[in-house]
């Protein structure tokens, strides 16, 4: 189940109740006609998460006057507000929505030479705006705008070369401007919107770079604070069979640090670059290395892509027909870039503008999109927003589902490059006039398909006792595939066993009054329901402090006293049982609330393995060892001569051959006997010194020291030099001359030595001798 909530939410009495016959879902479908005034206006949908619709668009008057529309409305679609700013000139084509409730409202303002300069304008949460500006030398990039904390990031063009900009969400001021100038990238510009990592703005854009002159990537990275260009990498296209580069659309910062970029192919027919239709999607890790890259062929689209992101990695594309220019598809795409669901809606109006229609997906993976059509002299919108668990039944209404994508690997390459000029501060701000009025606005339901989670009701036992297990069973529509959060208080209640989220087993932990919930997830349908617990007199069953046995031993089993109908798991009834074997063992009884408990324990077997060696075979005067466990609570051993015990270890050293038994416990009266043989035998005891070493650290013969075959009591070795100088001497039979002194090598010759030794049994003996040093 994707979305477990054993939430930590205790719904006393006093818990606003939210009953099951509120009969509505924020994610019903909804298909809408509006009209903005006496005329109509041309809108652009961003739905919000919350549950909230704001549309920024444009519209004109009779008496030509005309500006900027902004409405708001709630998902259930009632009309919170509609508002008119009147412009000399200019129209909104996007909007964004801030922190503090308000929209940012994008779009362009004509200029004396026929073109658009870029035109911003902020409006707070009720429609009222607090500034409109214009920028004199952007162009009208609409798509290509973030706000990103207190910021506005815009990526447009500045005498038709790329252009980034930073603006005070504040007060629309111009902070930085950056001009990108290449002489060899004639065909240059910025697409989607600029992404915000730490202090980096990275900006993805498309440009005739590298080799081959067409359908190639780049990316460049400029500090947020002073708008100074970090880096820039291309990405190379390989063209194959079906296509011959690729154009950017869009460009997303996911939340798994990866980027993706998604756009058309391109393809050469007569002679001419064109888009082909074909949908591609590229994914970089977090240092802008390629991942993968994928088109996906299909025979319908036209390669007018319309791509939205929401803020948990799924996208949004948005085509209309190839063949038929009132047809559109709608193809969402999961986090990992493969298709999720898609939908063909359709339009037979003649006048329809649907492929201009605006989209957009919120994080609960509904599709939103507006779009126009004339009536008259009057220009409509109509909205549709088709849920994501729209069922199939409103095909008539929100399209049909189908599938027409089939995904093929691309491969693309890195290459870095660099700017031939960079310029700053090329464009600036100035205010435009404006003036606000409230505007009329008709709504007309074509229709609407409530969500098929439309209600829910929790059944199950409403009085039981602490311990006792009941299962709460939720009862919903069929067709209803949304997930339901339960929410339950866990400092009351031990959740053991769900199926999927329409059933939960529990026990409650101690005596409750109150309610649970369960609500499905981001909708307002919910149902509580509520339960008394009371504390039956006891729970407890058996004492559990013994659970060794001692082989050959028995145990009795003794269960609590207050229960009736004790019953073990062979069928044996009484409190008590005994046993002299190893395993689980099992009770069952009712308690005074008339519970059926159980309670169960494993009984081990007390371990009386002990590992000790059959036979150690020792020198003369040599020692043999056995370790024994730090569990090991008792230890006795006989002989008890010759030996000695510290730290569990126990050390042997006997003079002729013996057997050693061995008494241990590692439980109270559970005795663990065990022998082992001990081997004496007559060593020869040998000393060998060599007459000569090479400390030429050649590994060979590089040290000088005895051979000793046995062990020693006692041991000292000196060697003099021939003036009679000691120069070595050590009483560690290990340790070995390496042929210098004071850390200098000594000269080649003849050196005396002295090696006095004692072997156990024996008396002290001496050698005095010479060897040659040589190199």
């Amino acid at each position: 189940m994707k979305n477990i909530v054993t939430s930590i939410l205790l719904l006393f009495s006093t818990f606003l109740e939210i009953h099951a016959q509120i009969n509505s879902c924020s994610d019903s479908s909804y298909r809408l006609r509006y009209l903005f005034g006496t005329n109509g206006a041309i809108f652009y949908n961003r739905p919000d998460t919350i549950g909230e619709n704001f549309f920024a668009g444009s519209f004109s008057e009779s008496n030509n006057l005309g500006g900027i529309a902004l409405m708001k409305t709630t998902w259930g679609d009632s009309i919170i507000w509609a508002r008119k700013i009147y412009l000399t000139k200019g129209f909104i084509k996007e909007s964004i929505k801030l922190q503090d409730g308000g929209q940012l409202c994008v779009g362009g303002i004509p200029t004396s030479n026929n073109s658009f300069e870029l035109l911003l304008s902020k409006t707070n949460s009720a429609g009222v705006t607090i500034w409109l500006k214009k920028y004199v030398g952007a162009s009208n990039d609409y798509r290509g705008i973030s706000v990103i904390e207190d910021a506005i990031y815009i990526k447009s063009s500045f005498n038709n070369k790329p252009l980034v900009a930073k603006i005070s969400t504040a007060t629309g001021n111009l902070l930085w401007s950056t001009n990108l100038i290449s002489n060899s990238l004639p065909a240059t510009y910025f697409i989607g919107k600029p992404e915000k990592i730490k202090d980096t703005l990275f900006i993805c854009g498309f440009a005739s770079l590298l080799s081959n002159g067409i359908g190639n990537i780049i990316i460049i990275k400029i500090n947020c604070n002073t708008g100074t260009l970090i880096s820039s990498i291309g990405y190379n296209t390989i063209p194959d069979t079906k296509i011959i580069g690729i154009l950017p659309y869009a460009f997303k910062h996911q939340t798994n640090n990866t980027f993706t970029i998604t756009g058309s192919t391109l393809v050469n027919l007569n002679g001419n670059t064109i888009p082909s239709g074909i949908l591609y999607t590229t994914i970089l890790d977090s240092n802008l290395n390629h991942i993968k890259t994928m088109y996906f062929q299909n025979t319908v689209l036209s390669g007018t892509f319309d791509i939205e992101f929401n803020n948990v990695d799924n996208f949004v594309v948005s085509d209309y027909d190839n063949n038929s220019f009132y047809d559109k598809y709608f193809i969402l795409f999961n986090q990992k870039n493969y298709t999720y669901r898609s939908r063909k809606f359709s339009i037979s109006s003649s006048s329809s503008n649907l492929n201009f229609a605006s989209i957009n997906l919120d994080d609960k993976l509904n599709v939103h999109f507006t779009y126009q059509f004339n009536q008259g002299t009057k220009l409509l919108n109509e909205y549709a927003r088709i849920s994501n668990l729209a069922p199939n039944s409103t095909t008539s209404c929100f399209g049909k589902d189908t599938t027409i994508l089939t995904p093929t690997i691309y491969s693309i390459t890195q290459k870095k490059f660099t700017w031939d000029n960079i310029q700053n501060n090329v464009i600036s701000e100035s205010t435009i006039p404006y003036t606000e009025d409230t505007a009329f606005v008709t709504k007309q339901l074509i229709c609407k398909q409530v969500s098929v989670c439309d209600s829910i009701k929790i059944k199950g036992k409403a009085q039981l006792c602490v311990g006792e297990v009941a299962t709460y069973t939720l009862y919903k529509n069929p067709q209803c595939f949304k997930n339901v959060d339960w929410f339950f208080d866990t400092s009351y209640v031990t959740i053991l066993n769900t199926q999927s989220d329409t059933a939960y087993t529990i026990t409650f932990k101690k005596p409750f009054t109150g309610k649970f919930t369960a609500l499905v997830n981001n909708c307002v349908v919910s149902d509580t329901f509520t339960i008394t617990v009371i504390q039956p007199p006891l729970i407890a069953i058996l004492n559990k402090k013994d659970t060794l046995l001692c082989p050959g031993k028995t145990i009795t089993l003794n269960a609590a006293t207050g229960f009736t109908n004790y019953t073990w798991q062979n069928g044996t009834m009484g409190s008590s049982f005994t046993l002299n074997d190893s395993g689980w063992y099992k009770i069952t009884a009712t308690n005074s609330c008339n519970i059926v408990s159980s309670d169960s324990v494993y009984i081990y077997l007390s371990d009386t393995s002990l590992a000790v060696p059959s036979t150690q075979t020792i020198c003369a005067y040599d020692t043999a060892y056995i370790r024994f466990p730090t569990t090991i609570t008792s230890l006795l051993w006989q002989p008890i001569q010759n030996t000695l015990y510290s730290n569990n270890v126990l050390s042997l050293f006997p003079l002729q051959n013996t057997t050693y038994k061995i008494i241990a416990e590692r439980q109270p009266n559970c005795i663990i006997n065990k022998t082992t043989n001990v081997v004496v035998n007559k060593c020869e005891q040998t000393i060998y010194i060599p007459n000569a070493f090479t400390p030429n650290a050649d590994r060979w013969n590089n040290t000088f020291k005895p051979t000793i075959s046995q062990r020693l009591l006692s041991y000292r070795l000196i060697i003099f030099n021939r003036y009679g100088q000691k120069l070595f001497e050590t009483t560690d039979k290990n340790k070995s001359w390496d042929g210098t002194f004071n850390g200098k090598l000594q000269p080649i010759g003849t050196y005396v030595y002295h090696c006095f030794y004692l072997f156990p049994g024996k008396k002290e003996e001496v050698i005095n001798g010479w060897m040659v040093l040589l190199r």
